[in-house]
C-alpha cells in the first residue's frame, strides 16, 4: 500500500469518525514550533532539530475526546558537516483531556500518520536518500486560555517506519512544542 493510500485512508478513517460523532461547537486550528531531539539509532548520526507544524482539532462530545490533523516539517543538521535529514508529513491524531486544574488543560495524544526522511547531503549529493513510511506518534500536552486563544507546551515521541538507502533505522524523534491554539465557532 503506497503512501497516498495510507494517508486517503487515514482521512477518510477520520471523517468517519467525526461524522458518526456528536460534534460540540468547537474546532480549533493551531500552530507551533518546537525543538527536535534525535533518539535510538537516528541519534547517533543527527543533531538538535527543529520543527513546524500547523492543524486542526474538533472537539467530539462532551466527554474530552478531540480528532484533528496536522502537517510538520523540520530539518536536523547531521554530526558529519554538510549532511542533514529534512523530515515532513501529516499525522491524523486522538486526544482525550485527562484533567483541568488551576485553568491549565491536561491532555493525551496519540497519532497515525506518514513521514518522509530525506537525507541532504551538501559534500556527496550523490548520498542524498529518501524514506518514506507510516509514523506513530504519542504525547501529552498541557494548555491555557490567554484571552481568546489558548497556549499549548508538549512533549511527543515519533517512530517513522521505513529504509533510508541501505539502512533500516527507524526514524526516532522527541519533539518540545510550543504553540497557539485559535477557536473557530461551528454551529
Amino acid at each position: 500500500m503506497g503512501i497516498r493510500s495510507i494517508w486517503a485512508h487515514a482521512v477518510l478513517t477520520l471523517f468517519a469518525a467525526v461524522a458518526a460523532c456528536d460534534v460540540s461547537a468547537q474546532a480549533t486550528v493551531f500552530a507551533g514550533g518546537a525543538a527536535t531531539v534525535p533518539v535510538s539509532d537516528f541519534g547517533t548520526i543527527a543533531d538538535l532539530g527543529y520543527l513546524g507544524f500547523l492543524g486542526g482539532t474538533v472537539e467530539v462530545g462532551s466527554a474530552g475526546l478531540a480528532v484533528g490533523a496536522a502537517g510538520f516539517f523540520g530539518s536536523n543538521q547531521h554530526k558529519i558537516a554538510g549532511e542533514r535529514s529534512d523530515l515532513y508529513g501529516m499525522t491524523v491524531m486522538v486526544g482525550y483531556t485527562v484533567a483541568e486544574a488551576y485553568e491549565v488543560r491536561f491532555r493525551t495524544w496519540g497519532g497515525l500518520g506518514g513521514m518522509v526522511h530525506a537525507r541532504r547531503s551538501d559534500t556527496f549529493p550523490g548520498l542524498d536518500a529518501s524514506k518514506r513510511g507510516l509514523s506513530v506518534s504519542v504525547g501529552a500536552e498541557a494548555s491555557r486560555a490567554a484571552g481568546r486563544v489558548r497556549v499549548f507546551a508538549s512533549g511527543l515521541y515519533t517512530h517513522g517506519l521505513g529504509a533510508l538507502g541501505t539502512s533500516s533505522y527507524p526514524t526516532d524523534i522527541i519533539t518540545l512544542n510550543g504553540g497557539v491554539a485559535v477557536p473557530l465557532g461551528i454551529d
